[in-house]
């Protein structure tokens, strides 16, 4: 069982939320969140039955892939929907080499820290601020043509982003530019709360500017990229 965030109350990452008990899991929540005596705050509580689709559902890339459809690329665009990242980057190493391409975008969900009592310099990402771009993790140091690329494009279609902050943790792309010969691989990331459990959320602009910025890429693609 997740909470998920609405609007602020009156302090930054803090969400009011919506009490709702009609199912038994969300009952039995509610009765633990007002034995933390934080119960009176909430005004929605949704448990994980309620949910439709949860992780590891690909909705950036199927969303994604529709838009394109509209105005296809002058190139062959391929989406893999892998799995096993947390367990050695499994699915992302076959996929590359199967695919072998020429330039990889890595698209995740990330942590969104900026709540109380965690410092700023620790927070890799904030919710409400847009995509995050990165520039290195312990996976991988992205190139700076791709990071400049995506900037440009987030720039000129009024797009808001951040960097991904600190540089520990990895994504998939740590195995996609290793492939081969090497790939040259970007990442793109979703702020969220709750990641790595069965539920997470995020702010409904971190994710529609998220689909922007990949969909925007992909159509205005710089050549000196390819």
């Amino acid at each position: 069982m997740r909470i998920i965030l609405a609007e602020n109350i009156g302090g930054e990452g803090v969400g009011r939320l919506e009490r709702r008990e009609d199912s038994l899991a969300a009952g039995h929540e509610v009765k633990r969140l007002e034995g933390l005596g934080i119960g009176g705050l909430l005004d929605v509580v949704v448990s994980s039955d309620e949910v439709t689709h949860g992780k590891p559902a690909p909705d950036v890339y199927v969303e994604t892939a529709r838009r394109l459809a509209d105005k296809k690329p002058p190139f062959t665009v391929a989406f893999a929907f892998v799995f096993g990242e947390e367990v050695g980057l499994r699915g992302a190493k076959t996929a590359a080499f199967h695919i072998d391409p020429c330039l990889a975008l890595a698209v995740e969900g990330t942590i969104g820290a900026d709540m109380p009592g965690v410092p700023e310099e620790s927070q890799p990402t904030r919710l409400g601020r847009g995509p995050a771009i990165s520039v290195a993790d312990r996976s991988i140091i992205v190139s700076p043509k791709v990071v400049r690329a995506l900037e440009r494009v987030a720039e000129t279609e009024a797009i808001p982003y951040q960097y991904k902050l600190p540089t520990y943790g990895g994504t998939d792309a740590g195995s996609i530019h290793l492939s081969r010969g090497g790939v040259l691989t970007g990442v793109v990331s979703v702020p969220c709360r709750f990641i790595h459990s069965p539920v997470s959320t995020l702010r409904l602009n971190d994710f529609e500017n998220t689909i922007r910025l990949v969909t925007s890429f992909v159509r205005t693609l710089p050549g000196d990229l390819l």
